[in-house]
């Protein structure tokens, strides 16, 4: 089975309908054994410099070595670990809408959104031939991001422009051999990101079962169009994420706490212990009692150092 994340650190960027696009960039000087999770509203496109870095997103991973660049969907958690120091990375953060809205009047129908909201096996990778190129590429967005000064509102409107021309360099070396999957989300579709995300954000200021109705009224949307709104921005069914919610914050109650599983299963809003029981062992691959049991026995990680570990400053 693969790697559970003992923790997903929900994460706040500067990034607005004002401010679209923001560069991040960090060094890391050692390898590092675990993985550090985290998932954000904002769109992420990140380039190795130098060094490798192992990428996991959706019980899938991979390392990337320089010049390779990775993609994160909104809200979608992921995960990182450092393989080779020095390891260097640059790359952006993304106001989904702004992405979305992105038009050029020589190729009007090339949606740059594409990328972000083809399934993760379909998602392009940069040829090696433009290796070389998206290494440079990613010093320029270093020095970018060190003239960011006192954060996103001390970023002038020249610097701003040249992160979009970054951003769109980056996109068309992604998509040089790459053609979107048949079905891939249009653009008006990709439109709805602000409305799926009062969802997100019920959901994730809740313990309890929360139903598609409640959530498509929150949103102002019919049943119908959220469902399947939701599925084509988030890539699962409301109720799937719903439940992952639930059970990811038991999960984390199980770990950190003295808890007994029954009183964790009524904090999360499960019909009964039951019900808890199976949907833990369906999601997780066996029983919350021996979940716990093999996380610390196995795993010298206590989740308190995950969380420390996952809260360091200057980490793209």
């Amino acid at each position: 089975m693969a790697e559970q994340p003992l923790n997903i650190k929900r994460l706040n960027f500067p990034v607005t309908a004002d401010m679209p696009i923001y560069p991040i960039g960090c060094k890391y000087l050692r390898p590092e054994k675990h993985v550090i999770y985290d998932m954000h509203f904002a769109l992420e496109l990140g380039i190795v410099v130098r060094g490798g870095m192992e990428r996991r997103c959706r019980q899938q991973k991979e390392v990337l070595a320089p010049g390779q660049i990775w993609l994160c969907g909104v809200w979608e958690p992921h995960g990182f670990r450092i393989v080779t120091a020095p390891c260097e990375i640059a790359g952006f953060l993304i106001w989904p809408a702004a992405l979305a809205e992105m038009t050029c009047p020589e190729a009007p129908r090339f949606n740059w959104m594409a990328p972000f909201t083809a399934d993760l096996k379909n998602r392009p990778h940069v040829p090696d031939a433009l290796r070389p190129f998206a290494v440079n590429l990613g010093k320029r967005l270093i020095d970018l991001y060190k003239m960011r000064g006192g954060g996103a509102l001390s970023i002038n409107e020249r610097t701003r422009l040249k992160l979009r021309v970054c951003l769109m360099d980056a996109l068309l070396a992604l998509t040089e051999e790459w053609t979107p999957p048949a079905g891939n989300a249009s653009q008006s579709s990709v439109l709805l990101y602000d409305r799926i995300n009062q969802a997100v954000d019920l959901v994730f200021h809740q313990r309890r079962f929360i139903s598609a109705d409640e959530a498509a009224k929150a949103c102002r949307l019919p049943h119908n169009a959220f469902c399947e709104a939701f599925r084509e921005v988030m890539g699962l069914n409301f109720g799937d994420f719903v439940l992952s919610h639930r059970l990811s914050g038991a999960r984390n109650q199980l770990l950190t706490t003295p808890d007994p599983i029954k009183k964790i299963s009524q904090d999360w809003g499960f019909v009964d212990h039951s019900h808890f029981h199976h949907a833990f062992t369906r999601h997780y691959g066996c029983t919350p009692a021996a979940y716990k049991k093999k996380i610390f026995s196995n795993d010298s990680v206590l989740p308190s150092e995950m969380n420390r570990r996952t809260e360091r400053p200057g980490r793209a």
